[in-house]
């Protein structure tokens, strides 16, 4: 049996991923920031015995992620807030930063590591609201 973690497991990509995991047959332990967001996932998956949740309030914080990787085979890490520096940079970098090292620690076992990023990428900052754009594989600047 291998466990997979996905991290942010609430978020859109998390989402899909999330979905085929559980087609594919791992077991998942998922991080959300809360219980209601993971008592939503349970709902929604109608508590599928392979599906668990540990609660990271705070991805940036210093050793966020140390029991979440205890005991994980796999790694899907898509948790990112999704505001500028306070609520998207710094947390996605102390973040990635944090599985890693938890990873490291606690869970050498792991033999890989997918890292995602957000919609925040992509995103033209100097353009504001840009309306006529539809963001795309394509790159319009």
């Amino acid at each position: 049996m291998t466990i997979a973690l996905l991290t942010g497991a609430s978020g859109f990509i998390a989402g899909h991923v999330l979905k085929i995991l559980l087609k594919e047959g791992y077991t998942v332990k998922a991080t959300v920031r809360s219980k209601s967001k993971a008592d939503y996932l349970k709902d929604l998956y109608h508590g599928d015995a392979k599906l668990s949740f540990e609660i990271v309030e705070d991805i940036g914080a210093p050793g966020a992620f140390d029991e979440a990787v205890k005991g994980v085979d796999v790694i899907v890490h898509t948790a990112s807030p999704s505001n500028p520096v306070k609520d998207l940079l710094d947390p996605a970098i102390k973040g990635t930063k944090s599985i890693l090292q938890a990873a490291k620690n606690f869970a050498p076992q792991v033999k890989r590591i997918i890292i995602t990023s957000s919609f925040a990428a992509i995103l033209n900052w100097d353009k504001g609201e840009w309306p006529e754009n539809t963001y795309s594989e394509v790159l319009k600047y």
